[in-house]
């Protein structure tokens, strides 16, 4: 009999421990899975922006000025007259390119843009029904500067050569006309993209060179000159990453 109570007890005693080693892991296993979702919680997850060929739309305002100016020579000395006129416009174009980041912060992208816009050359005889096509080939360096999952922002900066096409000019406009003229500039902005797809930009274009329009020369002694210039082109981009 005393050794059926002593077994009796012995097993009791065996169940009771083997609870409390179990409650013991247990709480053990809870306190390490809470610590690790609370690392997890605070852990920042940053993203290397997607690499990869892009298109986009652009919409914005271009600001112009046109310059007028008359030579008059008389006695082997030479007069000039100048006039400038303010042309501002909208623009809007599409671009297609490539970008390639090395890290989460610096990358570069080259593209190309084609962008149409329609000064108002109304007071300009043979000008009335003219526009203007910009095609322009960049080399951007881009720096984002917050990187969180789905969401960046940046910055970027680079250099560009333009060309840029006054057409549907009136046949009858006498003179030597220049057509197209080239040049560079640089470009700016801010740009963000979204769920490594999408992006949207302010881009800001500024040209270092004006366009040549017309030499005409009007009877001897006399010479009148017109020129063009965008001095700067403000931009809305919107982009797609394949």
């Amino acid at each position: 009999m005393k050794k059926i109570m002593f077994l009796l007890f012995v097993s009791i005693f065996s169940v009771v421990c083997a609870n409390e080693m179990e409650n013991e892991l247990k709480e053990f296993g809870d306190s390490e899975n809470s610590n690790n979702t609370a690392k997890n919680t605070n852990k920042v997850i940053d993203f290397k922006e997607k690499n990869g060929v892009f298109i986009g739309i652009s919409a914005g305002y271009t600001f112009n000025k046109i310059t007028a100016s008359t030579n008059i020579t008389i006695n082997n000395q030479t007069l000039t007259a100048a006039g400038n006129k303010k042309i501002n416009v909208f623009i809007g174009g599409v671009l297609v390119g490539y970008k390639a980041f090395y890290n989460e912060h610096f990358g570069f992208r080259v593209y190309f843009n084609l962008d149409y816009s329609k000064p108002n050359f109304k007071d300009l005889a043979g000008y009335n029904k003219a526009f203007i096509l910009n095609y322009v080939g960049s080399l951007d360096f881009l720096f984002n500067f917050y990187n969180k999952e789905n969401i960046n922002l940046g910055v970027f900066a680079g250099v560009n050569m333009e060309g840029n096409s006054i057409l549907n000019l009136n046949k009858s406009l006498s003179g030597k006309k220049k057509n197209t003229d080239f040049g560079a500039g640089i470009n700016l902005g801010l740009r963000s993209t979204l769920a490594q797809n999408h992006g949207l930009e302010i881009a800001l274009k500024i040209p270092f060179y004006k366009h040549d329009m017309l030499q005409n020369t009007q009877f001897s002694g006399t010479s009148t000159s017109l020129y063009f210039k965008q001095n700067l082109n403000l931009k809305l981009h919107y982009i797609y990453t394949f």
